[in-house]
């Protein structure tokens, strides 16, 4: 679990949909620059508190993204 620190978007072309890039701020501290999936790029807030999950990043290799914490 942590909360949002900062956060901007790369915007892209269409069709293709913006990205967020973010700072998180894991409660026990660190910090990680990562995603935020699960939501609009724009809809990601300074404060917003996020959980951690495990994906399949490029060439597979495993990467750590974040989603609200309220995400089902």
């Amino acid at each position: 679990m942590g909360t949002v620190y900062a956060t901007t978007v790369k915007r892209v072309k269409p069709p293709a949909a913006n990205i967020n890039i973010a700072i998180v701020e894991l409660d026990e501290g660190p910090r990680l620059m990562s995603h935020v999936q699960g939501i609009e790029a724009e809809q990601v807030k300074i404060g917003m508190r996020v959980r951690s999950r495990i994906v399949n990043g490029p060439d597979d290799n495993k990467i750590v993204v974040f989603e609200p914490e309220n995400a089902e």
